[in-house]
């Protein structure tokens, strides 16, 4: 389930259009809602969720995920050592699937009863899932 926010910062109400949320995972759309028009009074935000249905994807052995302990001696890393813990590093970030998430809100303000401004913002966030559990590792927007 994805849960986005739209804030309007204005005091006049944000009359939104033609907005959309879509998401994305190796290159690829995962899925897209259409955001029904709206308005957004001043000072207030906008709470909007929805969920999308995603192919399976390969997930790694319970071996994988528990990578096996390498000790470094103390006169520094041999290059098969050195080896070792790049592919340890490799096969965790494998355990990790990033998924975009695209955010486009277009409306119009109207100031003053008179004059009338058109907006656009979109905002694109990178969410880091475990690929054993589902889990959100984290995300920056």
């Amino acid at each position: 389930m994805r849960l986005s926010s739209v804030r309007n910062p204005n005091r006049a109400p944000l009359a939104d259009y033609d907005s959309s949320l879509r998401v994305a995972c190796a290159g690829g759309e995962v899925g897209s809602m259409y955001i029904p028009a709206g308005q957004i009074d001043g000072g207030r935000t906008q709470y909007m969720a929805t969920s999308f249905n995603v192919p399976a994807f390969a997930v790694a052995g319970p071996a994988a995920a528990q990578p096996a302990t390498i000790s470094v001696p103390a006169s520094g890393p041999s290059p098969h050592v050195t080896a070792a813990l790049v592919e340890q590093q490799q096969q965790q970030q494998q355990l990790v699937m990033e998924v975009d998430s695209l955010l486009v809100v277009k409306g119009k303000v109207t100031v003053l009863k008179v004059f009338t401004h058109y907006i656009e913002a979109a905002k694109v966030c990178r969410i880091g899932v475990s690929r054993a559990d589902g889990r959100v590792l984290g995300f920056r927007c």
